[in-house]
Formats: C-alpha cells, structure tokens, sequence
C-alpha cells in the first residue's frame, strides 16, 4: 500500500486537493547465470544489509554481529540452485571447514523450524536485494 501526500490548499494558494503520489516500483527478477555471479551478489547483499564488511565476515571473529551475515551466507549458497559443497561454502566464507558451515546452516534452519520472525524477515529482506532489481515505472 502506498501513501499519498496531500498538499492542503493554504500551503499553495490556488490548489485544490491535489495529490503527488509516489512513483510506482516495480521489480525484476535476476538470473544469476554463474556460481560466480551469485557469489558477488550474496556476499554483496549480506554485507549491504547488515552492514558489515567482507573482511570481517571471512574473518575468526566470533562477534554476534558478524557470526548472523555468515550464517546467512552459508545458509543462502547451500539453498542455492547451484548447490555448492560444504568445502566450497567453507572456501567462500574464510577457510572454515565443512563442520562449521553445517553448524550455521543448522542454526539458520532451527530458527526457522522455531519460526523466528527475525530469521525469516532477513532471509525475505535479503532474498529481495539479492535475486531482484528495483525499476521505476
């Protein structure tokens, strides 16, 4: 549902209940051809929207703010049509082993089992930035 803005006429004399409504987005969806694509685009997204840095992600660090974006990475490359291996996700992440990277698809898969609404809204949030595009109509 879009709001409208209604400008009232003692703003600008003259003008009669006129409305300046938002301009409508539309989304494409985007095919990510490669694995290399997806990559790009997952690790992208994670980083943009959690606001986190690559380095640190791949990093060992085990802080909560960065263990969640590597969660989600895991989480979204092995659900990937792709299906990439564990070792590649490892690779991918910073030379984490294949027990690491189950242990954060598990964790992601138990919150969603639990119904977490903070877990489900990120995965739809970054579903969004990571496989459409805004266009304005």
């Amino acid at each position: 549902m879009m709001a409208s803005i209604t400008i009232s006429p003692y703003v600008l004399p003259g003008i009669k209940d006129f409305k300046l409504e938002p301009e409508p987005v539309n989304y494409i969806r985007i095919d990510h051809k490669t694995k290399d694509a997806l990559i790009v685009a997952v690790i992208e997204s994670v980083c943009k929207y959690f606001g986190v840095d690559y380095n640190k992600i791949s990093s060992n660090s085990r802080n909560a703010y960065i263990v969640e974006p590597r969660r989600m990475i895991c989480y979204y490359l092995y659900e990937s049509r792709f299906k990439f291996t564990l070792k590649e996700i490892g690779d991918i992440i910073g030379y984490y082993n294949h027990a690491t990277v189950l242990y954060h698809i598990g964790k992601v898969n138990n919150f969603l089992d639990a119904k977490d609404k903070q877990t489900i809204a990120d995965l739809e949030k970054l579903d969004k930035l990571i496989n459409y595009q805004e266009v304005k109509c």
